[in-house]
């Protein structure tokens, strides 16, 4: 009952190519109520939000040198994960990049600008919003449904499977065309205890199989074979 790009990030942020990876319901909920719920949706949901009910979209202001320096970055830390094949870092590069959006909307609290000193609040919210359009490039080939999602809610017109990494500082759209909506769901306790009883159903079906082929296999007469001439 999960959406995939839930399981996708788990699964390709837990580990390496070439390690097991530990699933559990209990850290499957922690890390997507902390890191997708939490960090990567809280911002873009709560940034968005406020940008289309006072604006109506992107405000018309510059972007900011701190954060077009803080996006560099993040295509930096994606670009050299990729070279390193290491999936989980491309990950950790998007995560970290909201990890200061958040930050970043919280000191500068937008909501306590907008009457008092209106062109400070639309150059937060601008910069707010290339953070999302940004963290939608780069979360796309862990989360492709949720990327797509992401990228509607900004009004962009072209698909984000096909945008460039230099998209993440292209100018975004003026018009979102509609209110943003919650790109994640917590996973809730009943859930967790839901999906651990069916990965414990599966985990006896498994060591029943196996114990049954070995079952067959004692006691039984070795295959005859002609002697080769």
């Amino acid at each position: 009952g999960f959406h995939e790009d839930l399981l996708r990030w788990y699964l390709a942020t837990n580990g390496g190519f070439q390690q097991d990876v530990d699933f559990s319901g209990e850290k499957f909920q922690e890390r997507v109520n902390g890191e997708l719920v939490g960090t990567i949706g809280n911002f873009c949901y709560r940034s968005l939000l406020f940008a289309h009910r006072n604006y109506e979209g992107t405000p018309d202001a510059p972007l900011s040198a701190e954060v077009e320096e803080r996006i560099e970055q993040a295509i930096d830390e994606f670009t050299a994960a990729v070279n390193d094949y290491s999936v989980r870092e491309t990950g950790n590069a998007a995560l970290d990049l909201a990890a200061f959006g958040n930050e970043y909307i919280q000191r500068n609290e937008p909501w306590k600008l907008v009457d008092e000193e209106p062109e400070e609040a639309s150059q937060v919210i601008r910069d707010c919003v290339q953070v999302a359009k940004a963290l939608a490039v780069l979360v796309q080939p862990l989360m492709p449904g949720t990327a797509a999602a992401l990228w509607e809610q900004l009004g962009e017109e072209s698909a984000v499977a096909a945008a460039e990494l230099d998209a993440a500082l292209s100018d975004p759209s003026a018009d979102f065309g509609g209110e943003p909506a919650e790109l994640f769901t917590k996973v809730e306790d009943d859930q967790v205890a839901e999906l651990n009883e069916k990965l414990q159903a599966r985990v006896e079906e498994a060591s029943d199989d196996g114990e049954s082929e070995a079952d067959s296999d004692d006691g039984g007469e070795a295959p005859e074979f002609d002697p080769e001439p």
